[in-house]
């Protein structure tokens, strides 16, 4: 990994830092960059004005015991890749590069490549 590669996932770690998910082990932050250019980041999260998990202080998913990776609709997050496309224009988007750290299930340390899950890689392909 070269220096700018390492700059870019260090930030996608600081802003996966910002997750309002109330799973610790579910934060995830994206950085999208076209020509060493930061084009935009996101993190997952409830929506601008909705009350998160955190601050509702219950995953509703896991109140339901809800298999992880099904039913993404009951979550009220936004995922971190969906919250960084949204952000930017198409046009800019074009032959740019995400950089994706999370952490993994039981893990206290943020990880590169964290998974995507199929709506998320539809949408950045």
């Amino acid at each position: 990994m070269n220096k700018w590669d390492s700059r870019f996932m260090s930030l996608a770690e600081t802003v996966a830092q910002w997750s309002s998910c109330y799973q610790e082990n579910r934060h995830v932050g994206a950085v999208v960059v076209k020509d060493k250019r930061i084009l935009t980041t996101g993190y997952n999260g409830a929506p601008c004005g909705i009350e998160s998990c955190a601050e509702r202080g219950v995953c509703l998913r896991r109140e339901r015991n809800i298999a992880s990776g099904t039913m993404q609709e009951v979550c009220y997050a936004v995922h971190a890749e969906q919250n960084a496309i949204i952000s930017a224009a198409r046009k800019d988007m074009i032959n740019s590069t995400m950089y994706l750290v999370g952490k993994r299930k039981g893990s206290d340390k943020y990880e590169e490549g964290a998974m995507c899950c199929q709506t998320c890689r539809k949408l950045i392909i």
